[in-house]
């Protein structure tokens, strides 16, 4: 666990990751793709981190994770919303893109494809 905590520590909290996540149920990162360019220096492999931990050093970290539990309950294959991340005094659009998957070795529980990238809100 405290390999998980130190990856979370060095991430840069003016600007979150972008990229494709793999979540399990519980908003695990699975898988960690970034965005090209969006990975600035200390800040690397996030598999095994909480997504909600590593997007807690933003103001709109609540709201992120209660649309993405949502989806995850919800019966819905897709889905993609807009909001404003603020940190440090700075806002940054971003978009979500966020797909359902499921494994028959899951057991049926859902796991997600999330999305992040720059966009309009």
């Amino acid at each position: 666990m405290r390999r998980v905590d130190e990856k979370v520590a060095m991430l840069n909290s003016t600007e979150p990751p972008l990229g494709m996540f793999d979540l399990d149920a519980d908003g695990t990162i699975l898988y960690y793709r970034a965005e090209s360019g969006s990975l600035p220096s200390g800040r690397s492999d996030l598999d095994g981190c909480s997504f909600y931990d590593v997007m807690a050093a933003f103001d709109h970290a609540g709201e992120l994770r209660r649309m993405v539990e949502e989806f995850l309950q919800g019966d819905g294959s897709a889905a993609n919303f807009a909001f404003i991340c603020r940190a440090g005094g700075e806002e940054l659009p971003l978009r979500a893109l966020i797909a359902r998957v499921r494994e028959e070795s899951d057991l049926g529980r859902a796991k997600a494809v999330l999305l992040l990238k720059r966009g309009s809100p």
